[in-house]
């Protein structure tokens, strides 16, 4: 069987699908546009669903014939960045654009929705439709794993699209892929005082400072090259006038690592770094954390399954690109065999760039490849 040629003509209708979802972007947890639009498509195509709480569905495609379930995920919500690109179709929501790419993974999912339900007499088992919410939350897996769509599952793939690729590649590889994901926050005490009387209180906007200026020393010096760990400030707010030496601050960050015991050898540097840090300026601090998403591992049966598939529909079969990032596609890998890849679709900047882009023509070998795989899946 062609899966290219299967999939082709359903390009139009999975790219109308993505500038669609692009164009009408929404936060994690907010989705309500994407689940209705996503819900109208499945009752088209005869599939029925189950809405998730607070939004996101999850439909099913039964086969004729008696058999395993696969999961295939894809996520629904976007970012709090104002898009800078001058696209017919660029967001119309201020403030919120798709620059991870989840308005094509959704899109996809669809056209793969699309060319099943059209083969259920030949299934073996039934393909499960996971659009689900809040991934950059990192909260989106959670909530649909509590509300049961991994019940009768025995295999789960995720495929996201990653840009500055090459357009149509898969990027793959078995085993340990994405590291873990830790949050944490720095908050700092002092004593407010007049600007001009410093020596009356305790700045904690100085010793928020140090405390950030340091924490990027914890990774140099104090692991091994290979220890594959990153340790990130996202934001620091102190103070409220410019005459006025604030008596709070907070820091906050996340963590990247590939094991639990080196994510918490870097907090315990953490708070060694923020408590003698604050001390210096007569501040205290207190450090907390929460782990956001675990190690993604890939299974190795499935891993050798897709990457058969991915062989199938492109000639460009690529190593998988080796971020920090993390996902929550990890939940799944933690309770299912699960298989996670990507799907190069060119375009000048990264993902989460105000002006990210991608070659929508590479939609076609998205689509191909995870109905080749599901198809290799459920006859295995």
């Amino acid at each position: 069987m062609n899966f290219r040629e299967l999939a082709e003509p359903h390009l139009a209708y999975v790219i109308a699908l993505r500038r669609f979802f692009h164009a009408a972007p929404e936060l994690g947890c907010q989705e309500r546009i994407a689940t209705e639009r996503i819900a109208e498509e499945l009752s088209a195509m005869g599939i029925p669903f189950t809405r998730l709480v607070p939004t996101g569905l999850v439909g099913e495609i039964t086969g004729a014939h008696p058999g395993k379930t696969l999961l295939l995920r894809a996520e629904i919500d976007a970012l709090p960045i104002q898009e800078e690109t001058d696209l017919p179709f660029r967001s119309q929501v201020d403030g919120v654009m798709h620059a991870c790419g989840h308005d094509a993974n959704t899109a996809i999912l669809l056209g793969v929705a699309r060319v099943l339900s059209g083969m259920r007499e030949h299934l073996h088992g039934s393909v499960r439709l996971l659009f689900e919410p809040a991934e950059e939350l990192g909260v989106g897996s959670r909530l649909a794993i509590e509300q049961h769509v991994l019940e009768g599952v025995d295999g789960v793939l995720g495929l996201h699209i990653v840009s500055q690729m090459p357009s149509g590649a898969i990027c793959i590889d078995g085993g340990a892929i994405l590291p873990r994901s830790t949050y944490y926050s720095i908050q700092v005490a002092g004593k407010s005082t007049h600007g001009a009387l410093p020596q009356n209180g305790a700045n904690a906007a100085l010793a928020a400072a140090a405390i950030a200026v340091h924490t990027q020393s914890i990774v140099p010096l104090e692991h091994s090259a290979h220890d594959q760990v990153l340790v990130s400030l996202g934001t620091l707010h102190a103070g409220s006038a410019s005459n006025v030496c604030p008596e709070s601050a907070q820091l906050e960050g996340t963590i990247r690592a590939f094991t639990p015991e080196t994510t918490a050898k870097v907090l315990e540097s953490l708070r060694r770094i923020a408590e003698s840090s604050a001390a210096i300026y007569r501040c205290t601090a207190q450090v907390t954390s929460k782990t956001i998403c675990e190690t993604l591992v890939n299974d190795e049966a499935l891993y050798q399954l897709a990457r058969q598939a991915a062989l199938d529909v492109t000639d460009q079969v690529l190593p998988f690109i080796r971020t920090m990032a993390s996902d929550n596609f990890s939940e799944y890998c933690l309770r299912r065999p699960s298989m996670y890849l990507c799907l190069g679709v060119g375009g000048e900047y990264p993902q989460h760039s105000s002006r990210y882009t991608i070659d929508e023509q590479a939609l076609a070998t998205g689509v191909a490849f995870e109905v080749d795989f599901a198809l290799r899946y459920l006859s295995n």
